[in-house]
């Protein structure tokens, strides 16, 4: 009878250019996807920023139908229930936005921080309403939301619905910060290109855009930074877009026909 026996298999292991060879193709592989991915989710971001600036744009306008066709004030001083505080535009429209999450973009990875900016502006805190306002990614058009000289903020010229010409070139709100002066004046709301080197604004008829900029470089090539209001350090861009904020480093303004 005859006894058969039977061995085990061998094994083999990749080889290190095999190895190689597969480290590469996901090296290769991941440059390419990853771009991809950053801006897919970059994209996500910038539709939740523009929704947001809808929203501004609606309650602002819903504002305006319940008081007179007029504008809401952008800052002024005044006195709560605590003693005095600062009013903003916030204020005016939080009774119809109700969710002060809306006031952040989230792209914005230097939200200017309101209770440090009114403590560097010498303005009293913000007025408590529900909802605290601690950081803010839009400004608004400070000529259609306009506010009084400082020190004291008093008596702005408030913005009527009729001296708005042209509603759907005049912009409301925008991707921007405050300027503590220096290469813009102090006070200012320059753009800032969150998204790709684009800014969200929404518009006096209640539309909301992409508004293209580009880096703000002067004659020179080097691109304009600036302190915002709040001690951070924010960088220049300027509109594109043709139109009458063309050029210009914040969308301020009302267009005529």
């Amino acid at each position: 009878m005859k006894c058969t026996t039977t061995t085990k298999s061998e094994t083999r292991g990749f080889t290190l250019i095999e190895l190689l060879v597969v480290i590469a193709i996901i090296a290769i592989l991941a440059a390419i996807l990853f771009p991809v991915f950053a801006q897919a989710r970059e994209k996500a971001r910038q539709t939740s920023c523009l929704s947001n600036n809808k929203q501004q744009g609606l309650a602002t306008l819903m504002y305006v139908q319940d008081y007179d066709e007029t504008f809401p004030i952008g800052l002024y001083f005044t006195v709560g229930a605590t003693g005095p505080c600062t009013m903003t535009s916030y204020h005016a429209i939080v009774p119809y936005q109700k969710n002060a999450q809306m006031e952040v973009c989230p792209s914005d990875s230097i939200k200017l921080n309101v209770p440090l900016a009114l403590t560097r502006l010498g303005a009293p805190a913000a007025c408590s309403v529900g909802s605290d306002l601690a950081q803010v990614s839009y400004q608004p058009n400070y000529v259609v939301i306009p506010f009084g000289a400082p020190p004291t903020f008093q008596n702005p010229n408030v913005i009527s619905l009729a001296a708005i010409p042209v509603p759907a070139a005049t912009s409301l709100y925008s991707d921007a910060t405050v300027a503590a002066g220096g290469a813009y004046p102090l006070l200012s709301a320059p753009i800032q290109g969150r998204h790709m080197g684009n800014v969200n604004a929404c518009f006096s008829d209640g539309h909301a855009k992409v508004v293209k900029c580009k880096p703000d470089t002067g004659s020179g090539t080097v691109q304009a930074t600036f302190q915002a209001l709040d001690g951070t350090t924010a960088r220049g861009f300027v509109v594109t877009d043709s139109g009458f904020y063309q050029g210009m480093y914040s969308l301020y303004g009302i267009p005529q026909q």
